[in-house]
Parts: C-alpha cells; sequence; structure tokens
C-alpha cells in the first residue's frame, strides 16, 4: 500500500470500499473525474454512473456468481467452493479473521490503516499465529 501511496511518478486516486459502500455514485464519479472522463451533458453522466451502480449491485453479483460461477475467483487456483461475493458488509472480516490475526494485521499495517481513517481493534499480540 505505501509503495503505492507514497510514490510521486504515476498519479493515484485512492478508493476505499467503505466509502464506495456509502455513497457508490459519489465515489464512482470521483473516480471517473480522476480519470478524465467526459460526457456530452451531466445527464447522460447521471444516466452512466447510476447504470454502472446498478450492474454493480452486490445481490446482483452474487447471482450472477452462483449462475456462472466468477472465473476471476480461480485464477492460479484451482476451484473451491467457497463464495468470493460472501455479504459485501463492512467489517464483515470480524466473522472471519480470529482476534489474533486482526491483532497481527494491525501490528504490522496500523499506522497505514489509520493514515487512511480505520479504527484499529484494542489490544496487541504477542505473536503470530
Amino acid at each position: 500500500m505505501r509503495s503505492w501511496t507514497e510514490q510521486r511518478d504515476v498519479p493515484l486516486h485512492l478508493i476505499r470500499y467503505e466509502d464506495l459502500h456509502a455513497n457508490t455514485a459519489a465515489v464512482l464519479r470521483e473516480a471517473l473525474d480522476f480519470l478524465g472522463t467526459s460526457f456530452d451533458c451531466e445527464e447522460e453522466a447521471q444516466d452512466a454512473i447510476a447504470r454502472a451502480v446498478r450492474h454493480a449491485d452486490f445481490s446482483r453479483l452474487q447471482q450472477q456468481e452462483k449462475e456462472r460461477g466468477f472465473r476471476e475467483q480461480w485464477y492460479g487456483a484451482e476451484p473451491t467452493s467457497e463464495k468470493f461475493f460472501r455479504r459485501g458488509r463492512i467489517g464483515d472480516w470480524r466473522h472471519h479473521l480470529s482476534r489474533s490475526h486482526v491483532q497481527c494485521i494491525e501490528d504490522a499495517h496500523g499506522e497505514t490503516m489509520k493514515r487512511f481513517g480505520y479504527v484499529l481493534e484494542r489490544g496487541r499480540a504477542d505473536r503470530c499465529d
């Protein structure tokens, strides 16, 4: 993360999943503006963004995965029965990572996480499992 965010050679536009989840259309619009995307008029821009938001709706992606699978999930690995699009909920990691793993991640990356607005869990791990 730091190698990308601290370099100055390539323009960077950071998108946090939490922000995208909270206001998908606005975050998408900011990304399009950053890329220099132009539209003939504001109505065309709003229509295109609304269409993209609809097509990227999490429940729609889950349904597509159920019907057709998700090819990118298996890139370089054997297919598994685990779903790629599990829930799409903010904070769902708490149901998948042990306390020890969370502490290890925060020990290694806490400063960077705080820099980007993440609130760290309490406590420190004595060792990483």
